[in-house]
């Protein structure tokens, strides 16, 4: 299980309503996704870890190892 919180950059709070999605490598193992961020920016995903990447509303947020908590900034 991997989450996803998603914050703002310019006021630091946690984003809710957002669309996130996962891209995983190698891409046979597909995407999981879009699921919406809840009221305090996080979003769950019942994934294993891996090597992929982060879309917040249709735009690539983040790469690298996705495990546990991912925070990214939009």
């Amino acid at each position: 299980m991997l989450s996803v919180k998603v914050f703002s950059r310019v006021t630091g709070r946690a984003l809710p309503h957002r669309e996130v999605s996962l891209g995983f490598d190698p891409d046979d193992r597909g995407v999981a996704g879009p699921a919406v961020t809840d009221r305090n920016g996080e979003v769950r995903f019942p994934e294993a870890p891996a090597l992929g990447r982060v879309y917040v509303d249709g735009r690539r947020q983040h790469v690298g190892w996705l495990a546990g908590r991912v925070v990214v900034h939009v």
